[in-house]
């Protein structure tokens, strides 16, 4: 059956799939896609794929060996996150050293000539599965139920800000009266993952319509704002480097910043850490993230 999952909603349409092997034993234990559909607004789901395992690791007694059904249709389909905006670009995952299975995504749409001049306010996301979150006890490890998460169930991060120091701060004060780095990743951890408002310029609004890419716990995702010239397809590119458990700034700067910005803490100057590139890059929409990595020298 060649629809045996996809869009539940009319006048939808899905991105490309991307599939977890969370244990690195070359098994897929989830699908991810997005979907954009048309209910008389744009907006979009995330929707999961679960390949049930017959034995499991958190089995007791586990064998050492784990087992999946290879029967697609036992698998089950739900959908993981709610949004009112459409999604059309592709997902990043990655894990953490607590076990939670992250999803990265953003919303928007470039693709018809109404796109060109919307408005709308567009957001960059990255949610926990609630499947592999210990947190979340009542659908932790269980095929048979599903939760949906929304924005209400995620940490906002639009008004913190984060420097070289490692102070934090919200609205030009120590954020929830610590301002510590740890302190932070403490409070962002009781959440179901975290959420940031794109920009919204007079004009066409910025939107993600590219796939993010993960990479030494940094999320690096690319973003487009349109130009006002509704004959031609361009407008200026931007990239974002959020620390992948937080939707902030980490603590160090990862992208090349000329002009930093300071602010002033217990009488002392601090560097602020930017999480956007300070130029927008002018031309076509971007392409989904690629990384390289190698040697520093010698390679060849």
């Amino acid at each position: 059956n060649d629809w045996l999952f996809g869009p539940l909603e009319a006048k939808a349409f899905m991105n490309s799939p991307v599939t977890l092997d969370k244990n690195l034993n070359n098994n897929v234990d989830g699908i991810y896609f997005g979907e954009a559909f048309d209910s008389g607004s744009w907006k979009g789901k995330v929707y999961k794929v679960s390949v049930p395992c017959t034995t499991c690791d958190w089995d007791v007694g586990f064998p050492g060996t784990v087992a999946y059904d290879s029967d697609p249709s036992n698998w089950f389909v739900s959908t993981l996150f709610d949004s009112n905006q459409p999604i059309t670009a592709p997902m990043a995952l990655s894990m953490d050293r607590l076990n939670n299975a992250w999803v990265y995504f953003g919303t928007g749409r470039y693709i018809g000539n109404s796109d060109k001049t919307d408005s709308s306010q567009q957001y960059l996301y990255g949610i926990k599965d609630p499947f592999f979150n210990y947190d979340q006890a009542a659908y932790h490890h269980d095929f048979s139920s599903a939760l949906t998460l929304d924005q209400n169930d995620l940490f906002g991060v639009d008004d913190i800000v984060v420097t070289t120091a490692g102070t934090v701060l919200e609205g030009g004060v120590l954020h929830d009266a610590n301002g510590a780095w740890s302190h932070l990743v403490d409070v962002a951890r009781s959440y179901d993952g975290w959420y940031r408002s794109l920009d919204t310029p007079v004009g066409p609004s910025e939107r993600s319509v590219g796939k993010s890419a993960v990479l030494g716990g940094i999320v690096f995702s690319p973003t487009f704002t349109p130009n006002t010239d509704v004959c031609g397809f361009g407008g200026d590119s931007n990239f974002y480097a959020h620390y992948f458990e937080t939707g902030t700034a980490y603590p160090k700067q990862i992208l090349n910043i000329d002009n930093p910005s300071f602010v002033t803490v217990a009488s002392q100057l601090e560097e602020i850490v930017e999480v956007k590139l300070q130029n927008p890059i002018s031309g076509a929409p971007p392409p989904s993230v690629g990384i390289h990595v190698s040697r520093e020298q010698g390679a060849r």
